[in-house]
């Protein structure tokens, strides 16, 4: 049975708060469809559900901005992380969609450190040196139905089984804000690093796939790039990677035994792919967790505060807001403040 794995970030462009990369690992039945007809396939596999499974599920590649109009979720939504998440709906759709598929997958995390140590394990001495995150480590849910996670939960893993598709999980590479301005300077460029840090959890999560089988990779282009073949052949050099496509559409790489073959695929609006659409509302969840930490830090701290999601602009504002706090608890700019 092939793999299919898919990966997203979120908070590339924040001065405040983590980049969070993240990967969702499948396993699906029969033979992967060549390149541009998986998408096809993956929609193929969820529409042969029972009735009642199908509705846990979407189709990949079906997401809209309207998909989190309502926090009583009768289903399990997976799209763009921006789709799913508004902030004004607060964290409830995002949260409830990631905790049941964490179920799905056999791992629903009873509070936030035990969900950033199933996910981001690497992560959590870095998360744990910073005071605000230390601190925080409420109970999951924080704001969905927990019994809502779990019918919705143990509903996706009934669909999956019927419909041939197993959901394995996620895995992120979280950077805060001083390994995120070491890493970009390590890089040359803001960009630069993206890549190679999505190529490296590309690695990690390869090294999971064990058995003879073929295993599909799929990405949202970052940004302009179009050429990810030195990065890959660097990543993997006791493999040629050959090149097949390299335009504004895709980016699609080959390597590996012939037994085992390795096809990545870096897409314009990859996210309309299940895996990677996925991947995406992880990175975000995780985001949120800990800009939910970093706020409520300094919200007891700061008077009248207005919490912040960190962009430029508003990142400024808060930034300014604190400085008093920040001087009197001694904590440098390196540690909250993203140079790009």
């Amino acid at each position: 049975m092939p793999f299919l794995i898919g990966i997203d970030e979120a908070g590339y462009g924040p001065n405040l708060g983590p980049l969070v990369i993240a990967a969702t690992l499948w396993r699906i039945d029969g033979p992967l469809p060549d390149d541009d007809q998986l998408d096809a396939r993956v929609a193929q596999v969820i529409s042969r559900q029972a009735p009642r499974a199908r509705r846990a599920l979407v189709k990949a590649g079906a997401a809209t901005d309207a998909v989190a109009r309502s926090t009583a979720a009768r289903r399990v939504r997976i799209a763009d992380s921006k789709a799913i998440y508004k902030p004004h709906l607060g964290l409830a759709p995002l949260e409830l969609n990631v905790l049941a598929m964490s179920t799905a997958a056999g791992a629903l995390p009873t509070d936030c450190l035990a969900f950033w140590q199933t996910v981001a394990p690497q992560a959590v001495p870095h998360r744990d040196a910073e005071v605000w995150n230390r601190e925080f480590n409420p109970q999951l849910p924080l704001e969905a139905d927990a019994r809502t996670i779990a019918r919705l939960g143990q509903r996706v893993a009934a669909g999956l089984e019927v419909a041939g598709l197993r959901f394995l999980g996620a895995r992120a590479t979280v950077l805060f804000p001083a390994q995120f301005n070491q890493c970009v300077a390590d890089a040359g460029s803001k960009g630069a690093a993206l890549s190679h840090l999505s190529v490296a959890l590309m690695a990690e999560c390869l090294a999971t796939c064990r058995g003879g089988e073929v295993i599909r990779v799929l990405g949202d282009k970052h940004g302009g790039r179009h050429y990810y073949g030195p990065l890959l052949q660097h990543q993997f050099p006791e493999w040629l990677v050959e090149v097949h496509d390299e335009g504004a559409a895709r980016s699609l790489y080959r390597f590996g035994p012939p037994e085992r073959r390795v096809e990545v695929v870096f897409r314009a609006r990859g996210e309309r792919s299940l895996p990677t659409a996925l991947a995406s509302m992880f990175a975000k969840y995780l985001r949120e967790l800990s800009m939910r930490a970093f706020n409520k830090f300094w919200c007891a701290r700061v008077p009248q505060l207005r919490p912040t999601a960190g962009y430029p602009g508003d990142a400024q504002r808060f930034k300014r807001a604190i400085a008093g706090a920040q001087a009197e608890l001694g904590i440098d700019d390196a540690a909250l403040w993203r140079s790009r």
